[in-house]
């Protein structure tokens, strides 16, 4: 997928290997794992969003070693948004789901 690609497995793993050029492609993770689980070859996927594949023994990770994605995401505020109890507890919850 071109949303995760697989340089950064790869640098992870000291391979210093092109991004492949050949296979299928997939720009829906949940097409993705479903290609995978249906035997079409190897899935890079984040752990949350293979869980339920995971969970269900459809897939299974090739490694045990998991690499950390280098996107990040970000929640920004106005000064004084914190202040308000319903937005710091969305913040808070925000980051127990995602964590």
């Amino acid at each position: 997928s071109p949303l995760e690609p697989w340089r950064t497995w790869f640098a992870a793993h000291d391979l210093d290997w092109p991004e492949p050029n050949e296979g299928s492609q997939f720009n829906d993770i949940g097409l993705m794992c479903d290609g995978a689980a249906a035997g079409m070859g190897v899935a890079l996927v984040r752990l949350k969003l293979a869980a339920p594949w995971l969970e269900h023994g459809t897939l299974v990770p090739l490694y045990s070693r998991h690499v950390p994605s280098p996107h990040a995401h970000y929640l920004c505020w106005r000064t004084g948004t914190m202040d308000r109890w319903e937005c710091a507890a969305f913040t808070e919850w925000l980051k127990k789901a995602v964590s």
